[in-house]
């Protein structure tokens, strides 16, 4: 019942911040950097890297994530605010500007039916030449190879279709790249702290592709037609349908 009611005393608890906190606290942190950055001394490495230690204690605060738990984070986060700056400043000079931060967009795409989606950033130029360039990107503390494999999946990579077909919406006219924005956490990945750009190839044609699915499958169930269960774990323990598709635990039953 102590477990129950969430009354158990300090020396059983996690003493540790999980790296759920870093999720939130990173994309808090890049948030905020992004938001209050003035464009007339992106080039002044100093003063953004002193802005982005002082937005980095001001989400832990706000967070009230201990400072003492969080410790193996803040070993780290030199190395991860420097990694991150390096890419940045690779960036922006392309025109590239902090667009839409933490937005969320929805879009119809036939009657009945509507997607929606969260995106972490988009990032956006428009050029002297009339072309508007956008670039979607999802932030993970995952391991690069994770985020690769997931890039260059095709299709099957459905989080960065979703995303950019959403960013068509809202600019229909621009070209438009997505990928996950890995940025590293030295504490995992000790030889990868820097930022790295995992980019979906095509991502618009696969985003079509998507998209096309997601309606034929709307008319399907519509006509009762029955549905394969697709999914494959780990995707399965964080779907909000595996309480009506149970594919896992089909799996686990049936071989």
């Amino acid at each position: 019942m102590a477990d129950v009611l969430g009354l158990n005393t300090d020396e059983e608890l996690d003493e540790l911040a999980s790296r759920r906190d870093l999720g939130l606290w990173l994309h808090a942190v890049l948030q905020r950097f992004h938001a209050h950055e003035p464009e007339s001394v992106q080039t002044d490495r100093a003063a953004s890297s002193q802005r982005m230690d002082h937005w980095a204690e001001q989400v832990r605060a706000d967070l009230r994530l201990d400072e003492v738990a969080f410790l193996p984070f803040w070993a780290s986060w030199p190395l991860l605010r420097d990694g991150y700056l390096d890419w940045w400043f690779k960036h922006w000079p392309s025109g590239a500007r902090a667009w839409q931060l933490e937005q969320a967009w929805e879009q119809e795409l036939a009657e009945g039916v509507r997607i929606f989606g969260q995106l972490d950033r988009v990032d956006r130029s428009d050029r002297a030449s009339g072309e508007t360039q956008l670039w979607v990107m999802d932030y993970k503390t995952e391991r690069v190879e994770t985020a690769r494999r997931r890039a260059r999946s095709g299709s099957e990579d459905t989080q960065l279709a979703f995303y950019a077909a959403l960013a068509q919406q809202a600019a229909p006219e621009a070209k438009i790249q997505a990928a996950y924005l890995c940025v590293g956490d030295a504490n995992r990945d000790p030889g990868e702290a820097g930022t790295r750009w995992e980019e979906h190839p095509d991502v618009m044609a696969d985003a079509a592709v998507v998209m096309a699915g997601v309606v034929a499958d709307w008319s399907a169930l519509q006509a009762s037609a029955p549905m394969p269960a697709l999914g494959e774990s780990p995707a399965c323990d964080h779907c909000r349908a595996r309480g009506l598709c149970r594919r896992d635990v089909w799996e686990a039953v049936h071989g």
